[in-house]
Parts: structure tokens; sequence; C-alpha cells
């Protein structure tokens, strides 16, 4: 066939001049098949990447095309040793929950499951019930059923009063559980018992667009107004405290938010904090030397929580883990600067960042009796091994979050190997909703926060609360 098309438009064939006619009309048809098929191509294209979600009023409801970002320097995929995130912490009984069902019961396993579904499915699974029925084996003529159907409850309001109803809850941290909590805020606050019980019957766009149609951060909330629910009638209690904004000195200061732990006495204590202590030093967010010091004491500071929980009678901690962090979503000096700590030539990079704090503790020792005899401990502190060890591993990208939580992980595992046989009243565990998180909700010039997820969020905290609480009495 080419070659008689060719032929055709050879103006020394004798068959030229009389079959032009048909040699247009051969080409006009051919070319229009290829723009059609083309044109097929590109719609269905555009159909297999289509996200879910539609367009609302608020520019944050934009559709956006976002993946994954790939590290070089990411050592895999966070998952649990033993599964601390969703074991109980004093001791291995099953049964040292106040619920009872399947779910509760095999609790880490069915966790883990759910958790799987609200990151592969968050459209689906995220206000909606979850249902996960029996696996069963077979052997010959045996059927052997390995666990009970599991169900986690949807949103809805009688999940928010089961858990939260009679309790001090109290949510520590930096700016990512206080978004969390404002969203709980207007449940709790805003919101009637059918609007709640309406949720559970909507995907994830849906109920967000329910419950706050433009993806306002503060949820029409006046930035001013604290972020707690109270209420007299029942003894109901719902706050957050803690640090947020940009680095700074004060985010070392933790006395008055032990103060808060200790006069409140809270039932329940969910704490995080680990986003402010990374950095991009010398090339867009420099941070304080006591950040440094923060980071490279982490497990000290867990270990400080929990004895200060055990003081004011906590019945449920739970250490939330560090946000996931999208760096395709940074701009500007951020983007600029995490490039730097990731390309061929990280090592100058990291010999900047080196100096810097080597600077700082210079003149931090200089300050002679007052901050650097503070800690006597400071000298073996600031080695060169572990100032090293800080610019290299708690760069603010997803390598320097999933480090942090690798050491929660591994902190709370040892407490819990430790505590398994003690009559200890407090229950220890893992809020792991970093790996629920998506660089597709991820604010854009942000890439740490996730509001779209907020929802998903306080549905499988309620969920966690509910099967962890130790019973009435203990």
């Amino acid at each position: 066939m080419w070659w008689i098309i060719t032929n055709y438009n050879d103006p020394h064939n004798s068959n030229y001049h009389s079959h032009s006619n048909i040699l247009h009309h051969h080409h006009f048809y051919y070319q229009r098949r290829k723009q059609q098929l083309q044109f097929g191509l590109l719609l269905l294209c555009l159909i297999c990447l289509l996200p879910t979600r539609l367009v609302w009023k608020s520019q944050k409801w934009s559709i956006r095309f976002a993946s994954f970002p790939s590290f070089s320097s990411v050592r895999g995929t966070f998952q649990p040793k033993s599964s601390p995130i969703a074991t109980a912490g004093n001791n291995n009984n099953r049964n040292n929950t106040s619920n009872q069902t399947p779910e509760c019961r095999f609790f880490p396993e069915a966790m883990f499951q759910f958790q799987n579904s609200l990151k592969e499915e968050p459209e689906i699974t995220a206000t909606q019930p979850w249902v996960l029925h029996t696996t069963t084996t077979t052997t010959g003529t045996t059927t052997n059923k390995k666990y009970p159907t599991w169900h986690f409850p949807g949103l809805s309001h009688s999940l928010l009063k089961e858990t939260f109803k009679g309790k001090r809850t109290l949510l520590v941290g930096d700016s990512t559980l206080f978004f969390m909590e404002r969203w709980l805020q207007t449940l709790l606050y805003n919101k009637t018992k059918q609007d709640l019980n309406f949720l559970e019957h909507l995907n994830m766009t849906m109920a967000n667009y329910n419950v706050n149609p433009d993806m306002d951060p503060d949820v029409g909330w006046n930035p001013d107004t604290p972020a707690h629910y109270y209420s007299k009638q029942d003894g109901t209690v719902v706050a957050w405290d803690g640090h947020r904004g940009m680095p700074g000195e004060a985010a070392c200061h933790w006395d008055a938010v032990y103060e808060q732990i200790t006069a409140m006495r809270p039932h329940v204590l969910v704490v995080n904090f680990g986003l402010h202590w990374l950095h991009l030093m010398q090339v867009g967010r420099d941070v304080p030397l006591c950040y440094v010091r923060a980071w490279l004491t982490y497990e000290d500071w867990l270990a400080s929580i929990v004895l200060l929980a055990q003081e004011a009678g906590v019945k449920l901690l739970l250490f939330k883990t560090t946000n996931a962090v999208c760096t395709d979503h940074f701009w500007g000096e951020y983007s600029d600067g995490v490039t730097l700590y990731q390309n061929r030539n990280v090592e100058q990079t990291r010999a900047k960042c080196k100096r810097a704090i080597q600077a700082m503790v210079r003149d931090h020792t200089k300050m002679g009796t007052t901050a650097a005899t503070k800690n006597n401990n400071d000298t073996l502190l600031y080695t060169n091994d572990n100032i090293v060890r800080y610019c290299q591993r708690a760069v603010l990208d997803e390598y320097g979050a999933k480090d942090l939580n690798l050491r929660l992980q591994e902190f709370v595992h040892n407490y819990q190997a430790k505590n398994a046989n003690t009559n200890s009243n407090m229950t220890v565990a893992i809020f792991n909703d970093h790996d629920i998180q998506s660089c597709t909700y991820a604010t854009l010039n942000d890439g740490r926060h996730y509001h779209p997820l907020n929802l998903m969020r306080i549905r499988m905290l309620a969920n966690m609360i509910q099967c962890l609480y130790p019973k009435k009495g203990e």
C-alpha cells in the first residue's frame, strides 16, 4: 500500500494525473483517520489520569496530578517489625481493652489491613464503615477460620460520642495535630447529629465538602481561637497544646505544655513533634541549636513524655508518627535546598551544615555559666559524629521523616517488651497516620500537611481509641 501511494505521487508516472483526485481523497481520508486516532488516545489518557475528586469553589480543590517523589536516600517502606503501631503497651493480653469486638481482639493485624485500605482507596474508605470478611484455609476436609470478620465503624455521631464522651483527650505537638484538632472541634461544636451520621455514607470528597467547603485549614475558626472542645454536661474535653509555625527558640520550651498535661490529667494523650527538628541548613531552613539537641536526644524526650503521662494518670498514650514529606510540592528556597541535599554534590552542602552547627556550638559554649552549663552533657552531645549524623539524617525530606518514625517505632517496641509483664495502667502505642498520607493530598507549596485527609485521620484515631482504651476500673 505504501508503494502504491508513493507511486501515485510520482509525476513521471503515466497514471499520476488521471489518479490525482483519487490520491487527494485517499490522503484526506488517512489524515482524518490519523487525527481521530490521536484524539481517541488523548481522550483515553485523560480518562485514565483524571482523579475522582471534584473541583469545588476554592483553588485548594483544584485537581492535582501528583505522585510520590523518589528519594535516593530513602531506606525502604516504613513497616513495623512487630507492629508496635497497634499493640497495647502494658501486656500482650488481647482482652485488655474496653471493646471485645473481633477487630479489637486482633487489633494489630486488623489495623494493618485497615490502614492499607485507607492508603489504597481513601475516597471510599475514609469515612465509610470498613469490613474485612473471614479468612479461611482448607486442609483436606477441614476448614479453619484464621480470623473472624473485622469491622471498623465509619465516621458518625455514634463513633465520636462513644470515643470521646466523658473523656479528657489532649493532643500535644505541632501543626499536624493542631489542624486535625480544628476539624474535630468543628465536628463536635458545629455539626448536628444528622450531619455527622450523613458522613459515613459519603466518599471523602463529599464528606470534606460538607464539613469544610472552602478547605480552610482553620475550618472557619479565628486563628486565635483555642483549639478545644469542652462540654460542661458530661465532662468531655478535647484540646490541643504545643508549638506551630516557623522554626524558633520557643518550640524548644515545653514547660508550659507539660504543666497543661499535669493540670488537665487527660485520659487519652496523643503526642507528636518531629518536623520542626528537620532542617535545610544553609540552603533555606536554618534551625536553632536546641533543635539539633532535640533531634539527637529524641528517645530521651519520648521517655520523658511516658513518665509525665504516667504521673498525670493517662490511660492511653499514643505517639503520632511524623508526617510524610512531599518535596515535589516544595517551592522557592525549600525546593532548591532539598535538591542540594539530594544531588551528587551533597557532601559540599553537608559540610556547610556542619560548619554552621559547629559555629552555634562555639557561641553556645561562650555563654559560660548560663545556657552552656545548664546541660552538663552538651560537650559530649555535640561531637563531630553527632553533628555529621544530624546533617545527614535530619534533612527535611521523606528520609528525615522516616528516620524519626523508625526511631519512634524502636522506642515503643522496646517499651512494650520491657513492660509486657508489668501491672501498668497505661497503654502505649503508635498512631501511624504517616502511612495513610499521599502526596496527591499534600498542600501545594508546603508538602507536609494533608488537610483533605483530616476526616480520615480523625476516624482512624477514634477507631484506635475505641479498641485500645483500657477497661473501666483498670
